[in-house]
């Protein structure tokens, strides 16, 4: 997908006017598979951008970080071990409850140097019987539910062949339903279909609407699907245009 993502050259031009007027940038944030249309970013490119200005480069993978598993966008995404931190949220694509969600780094002693802060009733010399790392110094929350395994229970459902699968699966519907649209004289394409999202908009032919008028009527026709108890389409804005979202995530 060559729409919606960072210009490696743009973000080049941005660091280096930054440095010119006295200012350090420290950190870029890319993305892989944003939300709205499942865009990713040049990863590979910005990762040497990263490096070559000692920039910590965090990829926001919270809903596509798991598209490699389609051969089609394994390539795409194969720099994101390359990336100094990583969000994935389990409840998105892997189908785990709502309030799993993860941050990978690829070196933790950097969020324990930040966070690490233990009171004396926390504090264990007892490898054995304490947890290890120990996740209060790693991050805000002291007290919170095993997400772990909900996370673990999803992937042990389907299995990493089932994962992979489900992907592949919603990737190719996506696919359909952007060629479907395109053939279709009342429909337009908003933004090119990219992984599991694509969007467009219904446009009755031989009506003269303002976009203003498109927009409540593509949100009503929203609406009433979802009301119908039959599906659910939601809308976002594709370049200030309201679109309707066909987005799969499940088998």
């Amino acid at each position: 997908m060559t729409f919606f993502r960072m210009r490696p050259d743009a973000l080049r031009a941005s660091i280096e006017a930054d440095l010119s007027e006295g200012l350090l940038p420290a950190c870029v944030i890319g993305s892989c598979g944003s939300t709205n249309v499942g865009a990713i970013d040049p990863i590979d490119e910005l990762a040497g951008i990263c490096e070559e200005f000692d920039l910590w480069f965090h990829v926001d993978g919270a809903y596509g970080g798991i598209a490699g598993l389609d051969p089609a966008y394994t390539e795409v995404t194969r720099a994101l071990n390359r990336v100094d931190s990583l969000t994935l949220d389990p409840h998105k694509w892997l189908q785990a409850p709502l309030d799993c969600g993860a941050l990978l780094v690829r070196d933790s002693r950097i969020n324990q140097a930040n966070y690490s802060l233990v009171p004396d009733y926390l504090a264990s010399t007892n490898d054995e019987e304490g947890m290890s790392p120990q996740p209060w110094e790693h991050m805000f929350e002291l007290t919170f539910a095993d997400r772990s395994l909900k996370t673990w229970a999803s992937i042990a459902r389907l299995g990493r062949e089932g994962v992979r699968k489900m992907v592949i699966n919603c990737n190719n519907l996506a696919r359909l339903l952007g060629e479907r649209v395109k053939e279709a004289r009342d429909l337009e394409i908003l933004s090119p279909p990219s992984i599991s999202t694509v969007n467009f908009r219904y446009i009755p032919k031989g009506t003269e609407l303002s976009d203003g008028q498109l927009d409540t009527l593509n949100q009503k026709i929203s609406d009433a699907i979802a009301h119908s108890g039959e599906a659910h389409i939601p809308t976002t804005k594709v370049n200030g245009a309201v679109s309707l979202a066909g987005m799969f995530s499940s088998l």
